[in-house]
């Protein structure tokens, strides 16, 4: 018997909750939909959960289904309740980097990612043409990303701000005075790609800003608060916050 089951049906006099036991039952199987049905209909069952009216006489099997589809669709099964995180944990490098590849063709899939790498810079491009109304350069375009209704052409990148790795620094723009694009669109993801700060900077600001490296031949930027406060950057947290499907 599940050890948390043995604790409930030592509650008298208190009710156990359809969604609360479902929940339970989600964590304790690590996520199994039909192991969870199962151990939820045996609830029924054994009168640890209760349906208070049942006027369409919906079979415990069913009804468990039904339940766990709501439970996701309306987030009270959320998978941030430590259920994804205990089934990553068991599984091997091999079957991590299996579903890291499975979540890049599904993200591939609904156009939020257009290449098999990092996703932040796909990211990045994606939303900022969905919040903005630009158009996303062919992969193969040289020094700019995506063109405005106007034609300005913008650059994107984007940093995650990872918990082990604080830093803001851009990844390398080449060729800064070639003019290759107007306006730098830059966005910061937290450590779970939650938008922290977007902004559009003029590309001479970037150039002020920035740092010739000679190894790699680029310029290196990093957005500091400062970047913010400047004239002529324009704040579009909110819009690409927004964005995000």
């Amino acid at each position: 018997m599940l050890a948390w089951r043995c604790e409930v049906e030592a509650m008298i006099g208190n009710v156990v909750t359809q969604r609360d036991y479902m929940r339970k039952l989600a964590v304790e199987l690590g996520g199994d939909q039909s192991k969870v049905c199962a151990a939820y209909v045996q609830g029924e069952i054994d009168g640890i959960v209760l349906r208070a009216r049942n006027a369409n006489d919906t079979r415990p099997e069913e009804y468990a289904t039904a339940l766990w589809a709501d439970g996701l669709k309306k987030g009270w099964l959320p998978l941030d309740n430590g259920l994804a995180t205990d089934r990553m944990k068991s599984l091997s490098v091999a079957e991590l980097l299996v579903l890291h590849a499975q979540i890049g063709e599904e993200l591939r899939d609904r156009g939020v990612v257009r290449s098999a790498n990092n996703p932040t810079g796909d990211l990045a491009e994606y939303l900022f043409c969905r919040a903005l109304g630009w158009r996303q350069a062919p992969n193969s375009e040289r020094g700019y990303d995506a063109t405005g209704p106007d034609g300005t052409r913008y650059q994107i990148k984007a940093r995650r701000i990872h918990r082990r790795n604080k830093s803001r620094q851009l990844s390398a723009i080449r060729d800064i005075e070639g003019g290759h694009f107007h306006v730098l669109a830059a966005v910061l993801f937290d450590d779970d790609f939650r938008v922290m700060k977007a902004a559009l900077v003029p590309v001479g600001l970037v150039v002020e800003h920035s740092t010739f490296v000679k190894r790699t031949n680029s310029n290196k930027f990093i957005m500091r608060d400062d970047v913010w406060n400047a004239p002529g950057v324009r704040d579009v947290t909110a819009e690409i916050a927004a964005a995000m499907p």
